[in-house]
């Protein structure tokens, strides 16, 4: 112990300048770490705003609910776009043009014909009314869509008041189309 505080003692001056080099180094390295973290933030805020305000505010987030993976820029500019031109239409009265966006798929299961599509999807969730919504994605190509209703123009908060849905994005002849209610898609299994 006493050889120990006799080369302290000793080398006091050399010591004090290693610890020194020490710390800055150390601060150095906390200091350029923050600054490469605050540069990564800011580049995915701004890749994040601007894909918000290409899709009118409506993605929620960009990476799935379930696997926490994230989504393509473009993949989220396209799918915003494609849902948001089916709920302008939904919302502007324009039935044939939003049942145009379904696919074939959804059309044969759920929908035969416009009429069944006007009765059983577009009076069960737009009634005629504007509709707000949020795009989420949940996994792969398939997006949680909460519709509510506009509460600036109607002034309520209620639960009967929303509705939630479940659509699957899929090519269909090179174009990309809708399956809703919750319709992922069919296979034949042999």
């Amino acid at each position: 112990m006493h050889n120990l505080l006799r080369y302290i003692r000793m080398n006091k001056k050399k010591l004090i300048k290693v610890a020194l080099i020490l710390a800055f180094l150390i601060i150095l390295l906390q200091v350029l770490n923050y600054l490469t973290s605050r540069k990564n933030a800011v580049e995915y805020n701004n890749d994040y705003s601007n894909i918000q305000n290409e899709t009118n505010g409506t993605i929620k987030s960009d990476k799935s609910a379930v696997s926490g993976k994230k989504v393509s820029t473009k993949e989220i500019k396209e799918v915003g776009n494609l849902i948001n031109s089916f709920v302008d239409f939904c919302n502007e009265g324009k039935i044939e043009d939003a049942y145009e966006l379904l696919s074939q798929q959804c059309k044969e299961v759920f929908y035969e014909n416009i009429n069944t599509f006007k009765n059983d999807y577009y009076r069960k969730v737009f009634n005629g009314e504007n509709r707000t919504y949020t795009v989420e994605n949940w996994t792969g190509d398939t997006y949680i869509v909460k519709f509510t209703e506009d509460l600036l123009a109607t002034g309520k908060v209620t639960s009967d008041s929303s509705f939630t849905d479940y659509i699957t994005i899929i090519e269909e002849n090179n174009k990309k189309k809708l399956n809703i209610n919750s319709f992922v898609g069919k296979k034949e299994i042999n």
